[in-house]
Protein backbone atom coordinates (compact mmCIF):
# COMPACT_ATOMS: atom_id res chain seq x y z
CA UNK A 1 0.00 0.00 0.00
CA UNK A 2 1.47 3.32 -1.03
CA UNK A 3 1.69 6.23 1.39
CA UNK A 4 -1.20 8.17 -0.18
CA UNK A 5 -3.50 5.18 0.03
CA UNK A 6 -2.32 4.39 3.56
CA UNK A 7 -3.34 7.93 4.60
CA UNK A 8 -6.72 7.57 2.85
CA UNK A 9 -7.27 4.20 4.55
CA UNK A 10 -6.48 5.66 7.95
CA UNK A 11 -8.64 8.76 7.45
CA UNK A 12 -11.63 6.73 6.29
CA UNK A 13 -11.31 4.32 9.21
CA UNK A 14 -11.04 7.16 11.72
CA UNK A 15 -13.82 9.28 10.23
CA UNK A 16 -16.26 6.41 10.68
CA UNK A 17 -14.84 5.76 14.18
CA UNK A 18 -15.19 9.44 15.24
CA UNK A 19 -18.85 9.46 14.31
CA UNK A 20 -19.53 6.24 16.22
CA UNK A 21 -17.46 7.28 19.26
CA UNK A 22 -19.05 10.74 19.48
CA UNK A 23 -22.55 9.29 19.64
CA UNK A 24 -21.42 6.67 22.16
CA UNK A 25 -19.90 9.31 24.47
CA UNK A 26 -22.95 11.57 24.26
CA UNK A 27 -25.31 8.68 25.03
CA UNK A 28 -23.20 6.85 27.64
CA UNK A 29 -21.45 9.63 29.56
CA UNK A 30 -23.87 12.54 29.18
CA UNK A 31 -21.12 14.50 27.46
CA UNK A 32 -22.01 17.51 25.37
CA UNK A 33 -21.64 16.98 21.65
CA UNK A 34 -18.66 19.37 21.65
CA UNK A 35 -16.82 17.59 24.48
CA UNK A 36 -17.59 14.19 23.01
CA UNK A 37 -16.40 15.29 19.58
CA UNK A 38 -13.20 16.75 21.08
CA UNK A 39 -12.39 13.46 22.86
CA UNK A 40 -13.28 11.44 19.76
CA UNK A 41 -11.06 13.63 17.55
CA UNK A 42 -8.20 13.61 20.08
CA UNK A 43 -8.21 9.82 20.40
CA UNK A 44 -8.74 9.47 16.66
CA UNK A 45 -5.69 11.62 15.95
CA UNK A 46 -3.65 9.45 18.28
CA UNK A 47 -5.03 6.37 16.56
CA UNK A 48 -4.19 7.69 13.08
CA UNK A 49 -0.58 8.34 14.02
CA UNK A 50 -0.35 4.93 15.71
CA UNK A 51 -2.15 3.29 12.75
CA UNK A 52 0.32 4.71 10.25
CA UNK A 53 3.43 3.48 12.03
CA UNK A 54 1.91 0.21 13.25
CA UNK A 55 0.75 -0.76 9.75
CA UNK A 56 4.11 0.09 8.17
CA UNK A 57 5.83 -2.18 10.70
CA UNK A 58 3.16 -4.89 10.35
CA UNK A 59 3.34 -4.86 6.55
CA UNK A 60 7.14 -5.13 6.71
CA UNK A 61 6.92 -8.12 9.05
CA UNK A 62 3.93 -9.95 7.51
CA UNK A 63 4.19 -8.97 3.87
CA UNK A 64 2.66 -6.33 1.67
CA UNK A 65 0.12 -8.56 -0.08
CA UNK A 66 -2.73 -7.85 2.31
CA UNK A 67 -5.33 -9.78 0.32
CA UNK A 68 -3.54 -13.04 1.15
CA UNK A 69 -3.66 -12.54 4.92
CA UNK A 70 -5.37 -15.28 6.85
CA UNK A 71 -7.98 -14.70 9.52
CA UNK A 72 -5.30 -15.55 12.11
CA UNK A 73 -2.94 -12.85 10.80
CA UNK A 74 -5.82 -10.36 10.65
CA UNK A 75 -6.68 -11.17 14.29
CA UNK A 76 -3.03 -10.68 15.34
CA UNK A 77 -3.03 -7.37 13.47
CA UNK A 78 -6.23 -6.14 15.13
CA UNK A 79 -5.25 -7.22 18.65
CA UNK A 80 -1.78 -5.67 18.39
CA UNK A 81 -3.21 -2.40 17.16
CA UNK A 82 -5.88 -2.24 19.87
CA UNK A 83 -3.50 -3.02 22.73
CA UNK A 84 -1.16 -0.27 21.53
CA UNK A 85 -3.90 2.34 21.16
CA UNK A 86 -5.35 1.39 24.53
CA UNK A 87 -2.03 2.12 26.22
CA UNK A 88 -1.76 5.44 24.39
CA UNK A 89 -5.30 6.67 25.12
CA UNK A 90 -5.74 5.79 28.81
CA UNK A 91 -4.25 9.09 30.07
CA UNK A 92 -6.35 11.38 27.85
CA UNK A 93 -9.58 9.50 28.56
CA UNK A 94 -8.87 9.69 32.31
CA UNK A 95 -8.30 13.41 32.05
CA UNK A 96 -11.17 14.37 29.75
CA UNK A 97 -13.84 12.15 31.32
CA UNK A 98 -12.50 12.67 34.86
CA UNK A 99 -12.52 8.94 35.55
CA UNK A 100 -10.25 6.78 37.69
CA UNK A 101 -7.79 4.32 36.16
CA UNK A 102 -9.93 1.21 36.74
CA UNK A 103 -13.02 2.83 35.14
CA UNK A 104 -10.98 3.92 32.13
CA UNK A 105 -9.44 0.47 31.74
CA UNK A 106 -12.92 -1.08 31.79
CA UNK A 107 -14.15 1.50 29.26
CA UNK A 108 -11.06 1.01 27.11
CA UNK A 109 -11.44 -2.78 27.14
CA UNK A 110 -15.06 -2.39 26.01
CA UNK A 111 -13.99 0.00 23.27
CA UNK A 112 -11.14 -2.32 22.34
CA UNK A 113 -13.53 -5.24 21.90
CA UNK A 114 -15.80 -3.11 19.74
CA UNK A 115 -12.91 -1.76 17.66
CA UNK A 116 -11.41 -5.24 17.27
CA UNK A 117 -14.53 -6.28 15.43
CA UNK A 118 -14.74 -2.96 13.60
CA UNK A 119 -11.08 -3.18 12.51
CA UNK A 120 -11.48 -6.75 11.28
CA UNK A 121 -14.62 -5.92 9.30
CA UNK A 122 -13.34 -2.58 7.98
CA UNK A 123 -9.97 -3.96 6.83
CA UNK A 124 -11.49 -7.09 5.32
CA UNK A 125 -13.99 -5.03 3.32
CA UNK A 126 -11.40 -2.40 2.39
CA UNK A 127 -8.90 -4.99 1.16
CA UNK A 128 -11.46 -6.89 -0.88
CA UNK A 129 -13.01 -3.77 -2.40
CA UNK A 130 -9.51 -2.50 -3.19
CA UNK A 131 -8.61 -5.84 -4.77
CA UNK A 132 -11.75 -5.84 -6.96
CA UNK A 133 -11.18 -2.25 -8.05
CA UNK A 134 -7.52 -2.90 -8.93
CA UNK A 135 -8.43 -6.16 -10.67
CA UNK A 136 -11.10 -4.45 -12.79
CA UNK A 137 -8.52 -1.89 -14.00
CA UNK A 138 -6.37 -4.61 -15.56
Amino acid sequence: MKQTERIFHSLLFELIAVVMLTFFLVDSFAQSHGDALFLAVATSTMAMVWNYFYNKIFDFKFGYERIKRSVKVRCIHAIGFEVGIMILTIPIIMWLLDLDLISVIILDVGLMLFFLVYALVFNYLYDHIRFRISKSKI
